[in-house]
């Protein structure tokens, strides 16, 4: 089964749900198909009501980017401190929730932006109006989420990531060219498979993204990767994604 909670402050995460890819070279489909339940509501306040998220049930989620919960703040885009805060507890959140045995992962690209303006928007048109714009930092959500996983007591299983273009090309821009694909233990305990195991083998180190149905979605070939290594290697038989939105 698959279970999706949707909340007002999370993006329209489409991932690959509804689209037209090709799957990747030796998957199958699923004997039977996947149910989908999405529940309507705040995420944070779905998770507060959650003892834990129950046996057998991982997480596959992307937590949205600053410039996404301007509601949370006023209506305004969050300082990076702000949303570094925001992202290391709501990691913190989820990763408290995973029962023994299961796993939380993120997908997540980092933010170039201007640490002169801090203003995603003029950032990314290239129009600085401070005297000392230009001084380009980054984002770095992998440092974020590993923080809250581990106040959570979890532990880093594994950290790949997901291509978006050719590993010897320069990418310019707000986002880089890959994506953090991040795996976090619960804090109750979770084994990693055997290294031999197909589970770990179909999960390589730098994988493909793969085709996307939308701009922001996570791409079909990581995200089926995923999910298979969370069934095949933990025996995972429910996903959740706190961040699904209208996706």
């Amino acid at each position: 089964a698959v279970a999706a909670a949707g909340g007002t402050r999370a993006r329209p995460w489409r991932g690959c749900g509804g689209a037209r890819v090709r799957r990747p070279r030796g998957m199958t489909a699923p004997a039977q198909p996947p149910q989908r339940t999405v529940v309507h509501g705040d995420a944070f306040e779905w998770l507060a009501t959650q003892p834990t998220l129950g046996e057998r049930t991982c997480v596959v989620t992307s937590a949205p980017d600053r410039s996404e919960i301007r509601e949370a703040f006023g209506s305004r885009t969050p300082t990076a401190e702000e949303y570094g805060a925001w992202l290391t507890e709501t990691t913190r959140l989820i990763v408290s929730k995973l029962d023994a045995g299961c796993a939380a992962v993120f997908y997540q690209s980092d933010v170039r932006y201007d640490a002169g303006v801090d203003n995603p928007s003029a950032a990314a048109a290239g129009t600085h109006g401070a005297e000392d714009a230009g001084a380009w930092e980054y984002i770095d959500k992998s440092f974020l989420c590993t923080s809250g996983a581990l106040k959570a007591g979890g532990r880093v299983m594994w950290h790949k990531l997901a291509l978006r273009t050719r590993p010897d090309n320069l990418v310019l821009g707000v986002n880089p060219g890959y994506t953090h694909v991040l795996c976090y233990g619960s804090p109750r305990g979770t084994r990693l498979p055997p290294p031999c195991s197909p589970a770990v083998s179909n999960a390589p180190d730098v994988m493909s993204r793969g085709e996307t149905d939308w701009a922001r979605g996570a791409g079909a070939e990581a995200t089926e990767r995923i999910v298979r290594y969370l069934r095949d290697g933990l025996g995972a038989r429910r996903i959740v994604d706190p961040f699904c939105g209208t996706g």
